[in-house]
């Protein structure tokens, strides 16, 4: 089961439906909070809004439902092609929108736009918003596949080399034959239905779910039925209490009226099953009976997205409006969602049928409105305390059913998070320019992870800054000269505790603020910070070290730099040759330009140079003519596999020579075993960083190791 849900869960056109109805989060919540506002069964605030704006006061909510809900079905198309697109955008640039322009086109071709009671055209509303949901999925899931397999076709695909630097012109060529064939196919299709006496292709997939209906009669069987094909067809995108609302009418809204009927006359009521019944005591805080969901998810994901959806979806829940949960999570197409939402209702159904054939609840007698709260609606439909306490415990009965899934679901985002947290260290651990500078930009869930991360990165340094938790803090690696163990400098590394991912690796905190811009500040705070505990140090009569700061190169073209610096310097009366800055390459540097200007001028006052990483990306010997580089940093590339690769030893012997002529320093880092020390003693090195000696190290560990030396 776990295997089938993890490929379900993975499939690559579920995920673009689960992210499509994420994406209209926004606009779930303002038609939620509209359809709340009007429907508020509380008296005094309906005469209330009613004295404030007048008797059509609720006309503006019903203008948000109208760009909301109302549309639902082509938010739904854009999204879910859009997210499509998104997954080819690699092999094909710019498709993510054009996948959706050719959905929505489809899909629209497909409506009766034509009324012909007013012999006007126009958008069917009701086919437009959620009642149209299933169709909009399905359209959008096959306007978007057939139009990205014709993209792959080279013979429909037309050469165009643009002048100009906009990629679109050629794009929008290339895709000219595939959606004008997808169009057609789905005006052909049309065009068919028409002709087999199908003008409305909605209307007849509404006829055809509800057909089964026609002949059954008002018994338990027929309400597990009608149950469960209300919350499958929920499950699925569709409106399932609309779908089946022919059959409410003629089954359960009758029999809720003869119960209404009898009671008046004094006389026992006749059916359990109405239509209050269902609404009262199954669909409490909407189909799903979700506030069973919502309170499970509020114990179990306290810190996670899910719970933080529960706690908002609560109160619009209260009153029976769920949507939130139903595109928020989503529940739509998540198949870990598919037994308790549709198992629920039919659990809590047979609890209450029993409760009242046998006499423990009354039969409902009145019709409440479907905004009325839990509790209250039990006692109001049944005129009996024993109504409201059967809705409790058909609460504590769902949140018992929904807990394992929730927990299931957590532990799938997890995985997944998991293996994007992976993906995404590795694309910030690469050397290469053109991964790096693109993290954020990507369009996949590395890109996504990323882009979070960005927003959390600014509010850690905030945080930090105000010296309120301190999420972003420094340790110190020392680096020991192998002959005589004495420690000569350490290296000051960022590190950050996230409050949910917990240790983020440097290289992703440095990626991350290269991109977003945050670099500089987070930069010089690292810089400011090693300076006060270099000083710290001092005070507590530390011997004399090197303290080294990397520097990343996109600090390097700020003109007030060196001013910057050593304000920092005098801050702390920190001598300037006691301190080292590491340049960290992550594009090449240009040879004469202001990157040089500023190197000279911070080396002029004093201050130690390093190229780290040196031997790998765009690592050039020019540097060394061009900078006035105080040490070399071998990249661990080249130290970690010096026992098994000649190559790596050979480089790393030349340019132990190249140091000596030159009277620059070598340290080597990732130094972890005896074997690989002596092999770079042997090869000239005599400064080394790396666990062989120590870890990174909290400021009063590192001082302790500092005093004592390395043995």
């Amino acid at each position: 089961m776990k295997k089938l849900l993890n490929a379900l869960f993975s499939h690559p056109y579920l995920i673009a439906v689960r992210n499509g109805l994420t994406l209209t989060f926004p606009v779930v919540m303002a038609g939620s909070l509209a359809v709340m506002l009007n429907n508020l069964p509380i008296q005094g605030y309906q005469s209330m809004m009613a004295n404030l704006w007048g008797e059509g006061w609720r006309s503006f909510g019903g203008h948000v439902w109208n760009g909301t809900f109302a549309v639902m079905s082509f938010f739904m198309i854009y999204t879910i092609s859009h997210s499509i697109g998104e997954r080819h955008n690699h092999d094909y640039p710019l498709l993510s929108v054009s996948p959706s322009v050719v959905a929505l086109v489809s899909f629209a071709s497909l409506m009766v736009l034509f009324q012909p009671a007013s012999e006007t055209f126009a958008i069917p509303y009701i086919w437009a918003g959620i009642h149209g949901l299933f169709l909009a999925i399905l359209v959008g899931l096959a306007a978007s596949i057939f139009f990205l397999r014709l993209l792959r076709v080279q013979a429909l695909r037309i050469s165009f080399y643009s002048e100009s630097a906009d990629t679109s012109i050629p794009h929008a060529f290339n895709s000219l034959f595939p959606g004008l064939i997808t169009v057609l196919c789905f005006a052909a299709l049309k065009t068919a239905s028409v002709w087999a006496g199908v003008p409305d292709i909605h209307l007849a997939v509404y006829d055809l779910l509800r057909r089964p209906f026609d002949n059954m009669g008002n018994t338990f069987f027929t309400s597990v039925v009608y149950n469960f094909l209300r919350h499958f067809f929920w499950f699925w995108g569709l409106h399932g209490s609309n779908i089946l609302e022919p059959v409410t009418e003629s089954l359960y809204t009758t029999a809720m009226n003869a119960n209404a009927a009898a009671h008046a006359a004094g006389l026992e009521p006749p059916f359990i099953f109405t239509r209050t019944f269902f609404d009262v005591f199954i669909s409490m805080g909407g189909a799903g009976a979700t506030l069973s969901m919502i309170i499970a998810g509020m114990f179990c994901s306290k810190r996670s997205s899910f719970g933080k959806i529960s706690r908002l979806s609560l109160f619009p829940a209260i009153f029976n409006i769920n949507e939130m949960m139903i595109f928020g999570i989503p529940i739509v197409l998540n198949p870990v969602f598919f037994i308790p939402f549709i198992g629920t209702p039919l659990v809590l159904s047979a609890v209450s049928w029993f409760t009242m054939w046998f006499g423990f609840v009354p039969y409902t007698i009145q019709e409440v409105a479907w905004t009325t709260p839990v509790l209250l609606s039990g006692y109001a439909a049944t005129g009996s305390a024993a109504g409201s306490i059967l809705q409790a415990v058909n609460v504590a009965i769902g949140v018992a059913l929904y807990y394992p899934f929730i927990k299931i679901a957590e532990q799938e985002k997890d995985n997944r998070f998991e293996k994007t947290f992976a993906k995404l260290i590795s694309l910030s651990d690469d050397v290469a320019i053109a991964t790096r500078s693109t993290l954020t930009g990507r369009l996949d869930e590395a890109g996504a992870l990323a882009r979070s991360l960005v927003g959390d990165l600014e509010e850690a340094l905030i945080q930090t800054t105000l010296r309120r938790n301190a999420p972003l803090y420094l340790e110190y690696q020392p680096q020991v000269n192998c002959y005589t163990g004495k420690v000569t400098g350490v290296e000051a590394l960022i590190r950050w505790r996230h409050p949910r991912i917990g240790y983020v690796p440097p290289p992703v905190i440095v990626t991350l603020a290269e991109d977003a811009g945050l670099i500089k500040k987070i930069g010089m705070w690292t810089f400011s910070e090693a300076c006060r505990q270099l000083r710290e140090w001092r005070d507590r009569r530390l011997a004399d070290i090197t303290m080294s700061v990397n520097f990343s190169v996109c600090q390097l073209d700020d003109t007030n730099l060196p001013d910057q610096i050593m304000a920092v310097l005098a801050e702390h009366s920190i001598p300037p040759s006691s301190v080292e800055i590491e340049v960290t390459e992550s594009v090449a540097l240009p040879v004469g330009s202001v990157y040089n200007e500023l190197l000279m001028e911070v080396h002029a006052c004093g201050i130690k140079l390093a190229i780290d990483d040196f031997g790998m990306g765009h690592s050039s010997l020019v540097y060394l003519k061009q900078f006035p580089v105080n040490t070399l940093k071998i990249d661990k590339v080249l130290s970690k596999d010096v026992l098994t690769n000649d190559g790596s030893a050979e480089i790393i012997a030349t340019i132990a020579d190249l140091c000596r002529s030159r009277g620059i320093s070598m340290l080597v880092e990732y130094v972890e075993t005896e074997e690989q020390l002596q092999k770079l003693k042997s090869l000239g090195a005599v400064n080394i960083q790396g666990y062989f000696f120590s870890c990174p190290l909290p400021p009063d560990e590192c001082l302790a190791f500092i005093q004592k030396g390395a043995n």
